[in-house]
């Protein structure tokens, strides 16, 4: 078993169902923790009873249907960081969140993406400053987006008084100030740019919830752990921040894990991958690549990262290859929807 592989193969060839399977039974039998992209609903419905069985704790994150999903609070890891004063490094996470949720790869002049993401974390600060840990969710995010909706110049001028009581070398400040300071047009054309992005996410509760929920506690994994991660459309891009959030969480406490991209060609970019290839290469962090179009693959990255891979399987150069054809059932789990504390605008504004 090598630490970093590439499973490659035309659809059908067996990359997942004969050497994956294969793989996995071997690795679970071994009692590693296990992250693994399935937006196929390949892989869960197939371990999910042996994994239990195993004693591990098993997490669905499943944006293709909210209902059936643990939740994964995205905004706790870097309220735990703030709060214990690594502010540098809530920042760095929080930076990986607005850009990868005010970003959507359009002709949209840069500027208004860019001061949106700026603005967006300058919501989240002020939720980290102001509220209670019962507070820091999705739907509290909402409550202050909304509160510009209303009255909004009388509430823009609240949020200048606000700032105004700030050290201009305060994070908030110096994130919000070019929105809140600006012209009415130019604050218009950011807000209405911020709420547009984030209108894949706030705009649908079964998100909100999952987001808003914390079943999967980045910083409170205990034993033995597999994570499954289903997604499709615009909600893929929660991929990559649960995998960094994660990285940094495994990077930090010395935890050993196992990480396994189906389809990666159909993954949004990573952009720490050739960061974290080379974590896995020097840290026993077994790393499966799984592509069924290499070349798109490779105009995705940087083509060294995978002519640097330690082991590459070609299931379509194998003579033979035993492939499980049965039909598995899952029982997923269930998210019903909650009321969640929602931070009061109105005692800072």
């Amino acid at each position: 078993m090598k630490n970093t592989n590439l499973i490659l193969g035309s659809v059908g060839s067996g990359k997942t169902r004969g050497v994956m399977f294969d793989t996995l039974e071997t690795l679970i039998q071994n009692d590693k923790n296990l992250f693994i992209i399935d937006n196929k609903e390949e892989y869960y419905p197939r371990f999910q009873k042996e994994l239990a069985e195993r004693g591990y704790q098993v997490k669905v994150i499943n944006f293709l249907d909210t209902s059936m999903s643990n939740g994964w609070n995205l905004l706790r890891y870097p309220y735990e960081l703030y709060q214990s004063k690594n502010i540098d490094v809530a920042l760095w996470v929080l930076r990986g969140i607005a850009m990868t949720l005010c970003k959507n790869n359009s002709e949209l002049d840069s500027f208004w993406e860019n001061t949106a993401a700026d603005f967006f974390m300058a919501l989240i600060l002020i939720l980290f400053k102001e509220g209670q840990e019962s507070e820091i969710h999705f739907y509290s995010l909402a409550q202050l987006l909304s509160f510009l909706d209303v009255d909004t110049e009388e509430h823009i001028l609240k949020m200048r008084e606000y700032l105004q009581k700030l050290d201009v070398n305060d994070p908030i400040y110096r994130l919000a100030s070019s929105t809140v300071f600006s012209p009415i047009e130019t604050r218009s054309g950011i807000l209405s740019t911020l709420k547009t992005l984030l209108s894949s996410y706030l705009g649908f509760p079964g998100v909100m919830n999952v987001l808003s929920s914390n079943d999967l506690d980045i910083s409170k994994l205990e034993g033995k752990v597999a994570i499954f991660f289903m997604s499709h459309g615009e909600k893929k891009k929660m991929e990559n921040l649960l995998l960094e959030q994660l990285l940094m969480y495994i990077k930090k406490n010395h935890v050993p894990f196992v990480f396994v991209f189906d389809n990666l060609n159909k993954v949004p970019t990573i952009p720490f991958i050739e960061e974290f290839a080379e974590y896995a290469r020097q840290n026993q962090t077994f790393t499966y690549f799984i592509t069924n179009h290499i070349e798109e693959l490779k105009s995705k990255y940087p083509q060294y990262t995978f002519d640097n891979m330690e082991e590459v399987i070609d299931c379509d150069s194998l003579e033979y290859l035993e492939i499980d054809e049965q039909e598995y059932q899952a029982n997923y789990p269930s998210l019903e929807m909650k009321e969640y504390s929602k931070f009061d605008v109105s005692k800072i504004f």
